[in-house]
């Protein structure tokens, strides 16, 4: 149990470290667009770049948390036998969804590994190495990791 407490640090961190990143990049632009009506060019994309990862990794957290979109309407039947077979279909819909995600993730990483961006000159495989990384995490805490509400 020590080992998912320490992994589930390293992530809650690295999504506190990216909204903190959108945080003080949009606020310096608006600082410097409107109080000194000197705008950076470079704010505004790492505060997408830096958005997307947190889109990424975000759902990762929430599917830890069993806290991402579904319909509650079937979570209220209270047949045992029914319930059981609903998790089984949406663990393996989404399985396979995250599977293609991964899948067509590294695809994108590997062509777009030689592109920058074109004001910050960040590498634009390591923007598109989100979707793998946060497909794969997802797919740890639905399958692999115990869940939250049980620890």
């Amino acid at each position: 149990m020590k080992f998912w407490k320490v992994y589930n640090k390293i992530w809650d961190g690295v999504v506190i470290a990216l909204v903190l990143a959108v945080f003080i990049a949009v606020s310096l632009q608006v600082t410097m667009r409107y109080v000194f009506n000197a705008p950076l060019a470079w704010t505004e994309e790492i505060s997408r770049y830096a958005f997307i990862w947190l889109a990424w990794l975000g759902s990762a957290v929430g599917m830890r948390q069993r806290k991402l979109i579904c319909i509650d309407l079937i979570d209220r039947v209270k047949n045992p036998v029914f319930q059981k077979c609903v998790d089984i279909f949406q663990k393996a819909v989404s399985t396979v969804v995250l599977i293609i995600f991964t899948y067509f993730g590294i695809t994108l990483v590997i062509q777009n590994i030689g592109y920058t961006a074109i004001v910050s000159r960040v590498n634009m495989g390591l923007i598109d190495m989100c979707i793998p990384v946060g497909s794969v995490g997802m797919l740890v805490y639905l399958l692999i990791a115990p869940r939250e509400d049980v620890e």
